[in-house]
């Protein structure tokens, strides 16, 4: 019972301190840039997340981050994934344009137009922030923590509910955002 005390304290501690540090690196760069306060404030919590990991003796792998046992598995499914998102966003595209008007954008990539070097350092910086940070920083770590919280249960609606609200924020930074849409019960394996 003791450990799991401890297990759930040292859980809550790590997810504390790596929600403060994600939200006052954003909020505090917000007002000099727009463009690199979510990645900025990704990449400080990632370093964080990592500190405190190690120093409970836990390894990103131990979250999920390591090779696939199967190349051809794995190559299928994100063919799969890949189809089934472009008709999904397809669709809800045509649904969204029919009930919403087009706001338009901010402006904040203007200066990506005709300048090839900030497109590749867009690039490299969105790569790398959503498609990675993003989800070992929201999907591995938050959820892990928010299960090891509640005592390892398998179902998280609240630390995935955490994890969608983080990754709105950060998508709202570049003008994509879906607020007030229900997320269903998550179920960890």
């Amino acid at each position: 019972m003791t450990n799991r005390l401890n297990m759930n304290s040292s859980a809550l501690i790590d997810l504390v301190i790596v929600m403060v540090v994600l939200v006052s690196v954003k909020q505090s760069l917000l007002p000099v840039t727009q463009l690199y306060a979510g990645p900025a404030s990704t990449l400080s919590a990632m370093i964080v997340a990592t500190l405190l990991m190690y120093r409970r003796g836990i390894k990103w792998a131990d979250l999920g981050f390591r090779l696939p046992d199967s190349w051809s598995r794995t190559a299928l499914l994100t063919v799969l994934t890949i189809i089934l998102m472009f008709l999904v966003m397809g669709i809800a595209g045509w649904v969204v344009d029919q009930f919403l008007p087009d706001i338009g954008t901010s402006g904040r990539f203007d200066h990506i137009e005709g300048n090839l070097p900030a497109y590749l350092i867009m690039m490299v910086t969105i790569w790398t922030h959503a498609a990675f940070f993003e989800e070992l920083l929201f999907r591995a770590f938050i959820i892990t923590r928010m299960s090891d919280i509640f005592g390892g249960t398998r179902e998280i609606p609240i630390g995935m509910e955490l994890r969608y609200e983080g990754a709105q924020d950060r998508l709202s930074i570049y003008g994509k955002s879906d607020p007030g849409i229900a997320q269903p019960h998550v179920v960890v394996e």
